[in-house]
């Protein structure tokens, strides 16, 4: 699974993420090299390296000798892997109007736009990947066939090389932008898919009437041309659908969109919560309160600890997390889980909630 994937200061970095001990490893030669925790050096010497690490939290790496520096945030039970790779290596392969850029690095091929897409790979007229992009398939060396919407990019790999793709959208594309929402119409069925904020309830309505009521992400809504309006939070704003087209609808949120609840009205959630005697219908009325507000991680902090067993713990955090303000604090609520296993199962279902 890749983890992180960047381009800074003349490099191209990616950090490689897989189940292990919580080791960090860079394979390429870079020169002297820094791995600082807090004040405390836990690493300095020379490139490459893997080192053992005994604790989770950010580490910053530092590269003596290309004056370059960063920080990353690394857990426990897995191995990190960073691949750096000097862009004045790199050689750009032009297919049209999509290009591939070749560069040092693990035998691959790295799909890096357009986001959303679907894409397959071939070789020898056998389907040896296919999915969404962004995606990274590890390949052997040899020819391969590329297949997106009607291009076919033919391509031969070699061994040490990552192939990152790229592309076009093509005219079959365009894209809508107001102050309100971000709109991408693209050739095909006539759906609608509302992708973000995700979480927040979402209304669509013809005329007077309601055709939809749901949480975001809403894919693939079946719907007929025409203008609609689009209730959220407190913005309504009217689209268009296009026969023949599908849309791919981004709403856009400012902070102040999005209201904190007050003390009061935490007060008569936790009065609620307290009033059920069961686990079950306590949960349920989270489940049901949760939705009309957002918290502070201080805030939800109060009420995790409401629920006695830790499966109900966790699921609390889980209904909690996505209304989160201040997401980077959540470890305030993750504390209240009393096992390691735990504490490791809400952190990977977060990684994998921000991902989507």
């Amino acid at each position: 699974m890749i983890y992180l994937v960047a381009h800074i200061g003349g490099y191209n970095l990616s950090a490689v993420r897989v189940k292990g001990g919580i080791t960090l490893e860079v394979k390429d030669r870079v020169g002297r090299v820094v791995v600082i925790k807090g004040k405390s050096s836990v690493y300095e010497g020379s490139s490459p390296f893997k080192i053992n690490l005994h604790s989770e939290g950010i580490y910053t790496l530092i590269l003596k000798d290309e004056k370059w520096k960063g920080r990353f945030y690394l857990t426990r039970g897995y191995s990190y892997t960073l691949n750096f790779i000097h862009q004045s290596k790199a050689e750009t392969l032009r297919f049209g109007k999509h290009k591939v850029v070749k560069s040092p690095g693990e035998t691959s091929l790295n799909f890096i736009s357009p986001k959303g897409r679907s894409v397959k790979v071939y070789r020898y007229r056998k389907i040896v990947a296919k999915g969404k992009i962004p995606m990274r398939v590890s390949v052997k060396p040899g020819k391969y066939t590329l297949v997106y919407e009607k291009s076919r990019l033919n391509l031969e790999v070699v061994e040490g090389y990552e192939y990152r793709v790229f592309f076009a959208n093509g005219t079959e594309a365009e894209t809508l932008r107001t102050k309100d929402y971000e709109l991408i119409r693209i050739r095909g069925k006539t759906y609608l898919s509302i992708l973000k904020p995700k979480g927040e309830i979402v209304k669509i309505y013809k005329g007077k009437r309601r055709i939809f009521l749901g949480r975001i992400p809403a894919r693939d809504i079946t719907i007929k041309a025409g203008k609609y309006m689009i209730k959220m939070l407190n913005k309504a704003f009217t689209v268009e659908i296009v026969r023949g087209y599908t849309h791919i609808l981004y709403i856009k949120v400012r902070r102040d969109d999005r209201k904190v609840i007050s003390e009061e009205g935490l007060n008569r959630l936790i009065s609620a919560i307290n009033r059920e005697s069961f686990s079950d219908d306590k949960l349920q009325v989270l489940q049901t309160w949760a939705p009309r507000y957002y918290f502070l991680s201080s805030q939800a902090a109060r009420i995790v600890p409401l629920f006695s067993f830790e499966d109900n713990r966790l699921k609390a955090i889980k209904i909690l997390y996505p209304r989160l303000l201040d997401k980077e604090n959540a470890e305030e609520l993750i504390k209240y889980l009393q096992f390691s296993s735990s504490r490791e199962e809400i952190r990977e279902w977060i990684r994998e909630y921000e991902e989507e």
